[in-house]
């Protein structure tokens, strides 16, 4: 069994996943580094591979961990959601013309994609707080908590549910335009927001 940290052995020789982990996390310590890949025999674990550590025996196994500086982390993952926003917004506008062509299945199409780009947008956020442990009740942007804009964001999502559901094209292509438009322009500020948080001396 072999288990390494960088490419460096651990002290300890854990029996499971997570305890490798745990050995992994006090060697880092406060450093402000934090563990990003897992690789298991040569397959970088994902997902549900990591949902429960505590079952995955080492022995036998070649476990090798890889570490990164959680603010450079952190500071990476918010420039790819500034990129996925102005995805979010293509899509949108070309869902919206779609609708209004009546290529109502076209634009459907485009906006499920939109949608999938919203949801990744407010779990990175999410997660990129998380690696510094930033509060995210504490941080305002245009008056609200993070929190509550996101919870703001997950009932429009709603709302274009109900639309989708009710067949209304000529609602759900004004809101993609008008509505839409304008959380992409707030979510950019709160992305904003959040990192000149964590590049902000503690």
């Amino acid at each position: 069994m072999t288990v390494l940290l960088d490419d460096k052995p651990l002290d300890s020789a854990p029996d499971r996943l997570a305890d490798a982990l745990e050995a992994a996390r006090q060697r880092l310590g406060s450093g402000g580094r934090v563990v990003v890949e897992v690789h298991l025999d040569g397959k970088p674990l994902t997902g549900a591979d990591l949902d429960d550590p505590a079952r995955q025996p080492l022995d036998g196994h070649d476990l090798r961990l890889y570490s990164a500086d959680a603010k450079t982390l952190a500071l990476s993952i918010l420039d790819q959601v500034r990129e996925r926003l102005g995805e979010a917004r293509t899509l949108q506008a070309d869902a919206a013309d779609l609708l209004r062509q009546d290529r109502a299945q076209d634009g459907l199409r485009k906006v499920g994609s939109a949608i999938e780009v919203w949801l990744q947008v407010q779990q990175a956020a999410s997660q990129s707080a998380g690696l510094l442990g930033v509060d995210l009740d504490a941080l305002r942007f245009d008056g609200k908590s993070i929190p509550d804009i996101v919870n703001d964001l997950l009932d429009q999502l709603r709302e274009l549910k109900g639309m989708i559901e009710a067949g209304d094209t000529v609602g759900l292509a004004d809101a993609l335009l008008y509505e839409w438009d304008g959380s992409v322009d707030r979510w950019v500020g709160v992305i904003d927001a959040l990192s000149a948080k964590i590049e902000s001396p503690a």
